[in-house]
């Protein structure tokens, strides 16, 4: 039957790879690893966005099948199907009657993690780390989880309250002088990974773990959220119901109707796993702005609580849940993460996003430098980014010159120069991208290059609400 679920879990992500949007962060990825593997420091020699490491453990790819995002989603594919197995295999080791109901759980409760576990963000190494961690903390081997969930925050910030709450587990759990080895092996681990960095400069490597907190107050794109109100409480409230609200009414149901284990050492580890998803809650809403949508990374830490409490109730519960399953993906808005049109099936974004990369290697000199503001196509036709602007509107600043160029990042007076000086053999603006930029820099292109094509049919490519690709080119 698991062979079943699996097979369901792989048919429904293959369509995310093939027919799921495709972000500009997407792209983003895809030239951040080329500059990593060119011998670049993330966040020292240019805007990492989400990680020291990560663009190093994921880059591999293009030195073997080349620049692609589709293939780039297949090891996507790979990653989830791993976690995947980590997690029924914990989840045998927790209770074997539950794994059959765990790996139900993580491929029908939660479309929105299905969809974006599928494309290797930070997040999805994060995920695979934490795992591996919490089967071998159960497996009785500290030093492994300890150096694993360690990986897991330094390949992404939002882990670290995890590296410190295993920390304090193994100082409840451990004998004294075996504790004091983990930790001083545990530091020296740390250090001898973040040492090239922090040799290089030590200030970019704490900016790289904590500049999230700092989002609103630096780029333009985030510069609306003034402070955490009722009205960001409700979206908040509401985008978590909708993407595991039934995973939490699980395991709600299951702690008030059956509570925790009466097995003392299973009892901290299920209590460990609620201190994290606790903490994740609590990281998501210190986020500026606040989102849900960090918490995906850690259904399967809810699949393994709510499967676990699942198999104790009764025939009927679990009928109920089947039903709600069902009803989850039914009701889940497909239109804004996936193209649903029947008419053009045999057209995947990715067609149409090879068309516009097609122009763009006719339209400008090979390895030319590309202003964009929709990466993807940029990318996949072997062009580069300017320096400092290589993530899109999010490179967008409003710090002054000099303390933006500090964080690779670019302030409109900067990217106004750039526009006049017509460096770039060709600029890509979207209506969506265009919402970051003011009309003075918006006149500048239109005054120094060209209209020379629009691409309507990035409504299939990026998503519905984007209903333009211009492309530039000099005057």
């Amino acid at each position: 039957m698991i062979s079943v679920v699996l097979i369901i879990n792989l048919l429904l992500r293959l369509i995310f790879i093939f027919y799921g949007y495709i972000a500009t962060e997407e792209g983003i990825l895809l030239y951040n690893q080329q500059l990593a593997y060119s011998g670049q420091l993330p966040f020292i020699d240019y805007d990492a966005w989400s990680s020291l490491f990560h663009d190093y453990l994921l880059g591999w790819h293009q030195l073997i099948f080349g620049i692609s995002i589709l293939t780039q989603r297949f090891v996507g594919l790979g990653l989830s199907l791993i976690v995947f197995w980590l997690t029924l295999k914990l989840a045998r080791q927790l209770n074997p009657k539950s794994t059959l109901m765990v790996a139900l759980l993580i491929t029908l409760a939660s479309p929105f993690y299905l969809y974006f576990s599928t494309i290797p963000y930070s997040e999805q190494f994060m995920t695979l780390f934490i795992i591996l961690s919490l089967f071998w903390l159960f497996s009785s081997r500290p030093q492994l989880a300890f150096l694993s969930v360690i990986a897991a925050g330094l390949v992404r910030s939002q882990a670290l309250p995890i590296t410190f709450l295993t920390w304090l587990y193994l100082f409840f759990t451990l004998p004294r002088q075996r504790f004091i080895k983990l930790t001083l092996a545990g530091a020296i681990f740390t250090l001898v990974l973040l040492s090239p960095f922090l040799l290089k400069s030590p200030t970019h490597v704490f900016w790289a773990f904590f500049w999230p907190l700092k989002a609103n107050q630096i780029l333009i794109y985030q510069q609306g959220f003034q402070g955490l109100n009722l009205s960001y409480l409700v979206n908040f409230s509401l985008e978590l119901a909708r993407d595991y609200g039934l995973l939490f009414i699980l395991i709600l149901a299951g702690l008030l109707t059956n509570g925790l284990t009466k097995n003392s050492s299973r009892r901290r580890f299920l209590v460990l796993l609620l201190v994290i998803i606790a903490s994740q809650l609590i990281v998501a809403l210190i986020h500026q702005p606040p989102y849900a949508s960090y918490l995906y990374p850690f259904v399967p830490i809810l699949v393994l609580l709510a499967g676990l409490f699942l198999v104790q109730q009764t025939h009927f519960t679990l009928v109920l849940t089947y039903f709600f399953l069902i009803l989850n993906w039914l009701l889940f808005p497909h239109a804004q993460f996936v193209k649903t049109s029947l008419a053009t099936i045999k057209f995947t974004p990715h067609t149409y996003l090879n068309q516009i990369s097609a122009d763009l290697e006719k339209l400008t000199p090979p390895r030319s430098q590309v202003l964009a503001f929709y990466i993807p196509p940029v990318i996949q036709s072997h062009r580069s980014l300017p320096k400092n602007l290589n993530r899109d509107r999010f490179s967008l600043s409003s710090l002054p010159h000099q303390q933006a160029s500090q964080l690779h990042l670019t302030n409109l007076d900067e990217l106004q120069d750039l526009i006049v000086s017509r460096q770039f053999p060709a600029i890509i603006l979207t209506d969506r991208s265009s919402r970051v930029l003011d009309q003075p820099t918006l006149d500048l292109i239109s005054q120094h290059y060209i209209l020379a094509e629009t691409y309507p049919q990035i409504r299939f490519i990026e998503d519905p609400k984007t209903q333009n690709l211009d492309l530039y080119l000099p005057r």
